[in-house]
């Protein structure tokens, strides 16, 4: 069985490059997986998050976040996984992101979702803990709900990226860290790996910011996230009585269509056989696949 699915997958690879949906090849480092889970937040899986890092007067539903699970590089050069809160719509960017900066190696040094802090922001950066989701309101005004009470912000190794203005560094320990060329590990500077992935997706980061540097943040306005143009997506040259079945497609909704960029669950059924795969849509590319 296992020689037929590695068949399954050389085929499938070949389909795909031979049918021209490759806009380049792709060679991944298969010592490691990239793996990743895909959670609504509901029964025990919210209960957590009630009254801690969201609370009923929250700008979000809970049906409009997911938990992600993904593996990142960590500060001891091995591969872990963690778990991150975004919203719904950011969810296949977000996992798309992670997986080039797992890819890329570049290191972080926890990723847990802030209920476990208590939804403590200074104890989760003191931790040097990258996070996305919290109810809370913005640091300098206390009136405005912060882009992470949407799930559309994230804070990559708070501690050695701090918060600063006007002299006040948050978390305070990171004051060591302010001198941003340095050569530290997991620190984010302009035209790095961490700031390129983000900014080639569209995203803002805090550390070009003019008022103040917050070098840990990244955001980017809900209203972006949007769908875009159907189209389909063709398997050509597959093993004879194969079918192609697409599984809860991320960032669509319509079974049998892709609705603009995303990540996405496919499964190949050949002869009773099943390979399930991710598979990376970039318009109307196939970029990358995760068996």
């Amino acid at each position: 069985m296992k020689a037929t699915l590695f068949l399954i997958a050389v085929l499938l690879i070949s389909a795909l490059t031979n049918s021209g949906l490759y806009a380049k090849e792709h060679r991944l480092d298969h010592s490691f997986k990239y793996k990743i889970e895909y959670q609504s937040l509901k029964g025990k899986l919210a209960k957590p998050l009630k009254g801690v890092s969201w609370k009923e007067n929250c700008p979000v539903k809970l049906s409009e976040l997911i938990l992600l699970k993904l593996s990142y590089w960590g500060f001891d050069n091995k591969p872990h996984q963690g778990e991150i809160i975004v919203h719904r719509k950011a969810s296949p960017e977000v996992l798309l992101i992670f997986k080039e900066l797992f890819e890329s190696k570049f290191p972080i040094h926890s990723i847990k979702p802030m209920y476990q802090y208590n939804a403590n922001d200074n104890d989760s950066m003191q931790d040097n803990n990258t996070s996305a989701f919290n109810c809370r309101t913005t640091t300098n005004n206390k009136k405005v709900f912060s882009k992470h009470s949407y799930g559309i912000a994230i804070d990559i190794n708070p501690l050695i990226n701090p918060y600063i203005k006007k002299g006040k560094v948050l978390p305070p320990a990171g004051k060591q860290y302010t001198d941003r060329k340095s050569s530290v590990k997991g620190l984010i500077i302009k035209g790095g790996i961490c700031y390129t992935t983000f900014k080639n997706k569209g995203w803002k980061w805090g550390g070009n910011w003019h008022s103040l540097k917050d070098y840990q943040h990244f955001e980017k306005k809900l209203s972006v996230f949007k769908r875009e143009k159907k189209y389909s997506l063709e398997f050509k040259n597959l093993p004879n009585k194969s079918k192609v079945k697409i599984m809860n497609i991320r960032a669509a909704y319509q079974k049998g269509k892709f609705l603009g960029r995303g990540l996405y669950d496919v499964k190949i059924i050949t002869d009773d056989h099943v390979k399930r795969f991710w598979l990376t849509i970039e318009k109307d590319t196939v970029i990358d696949y995760l068996d």
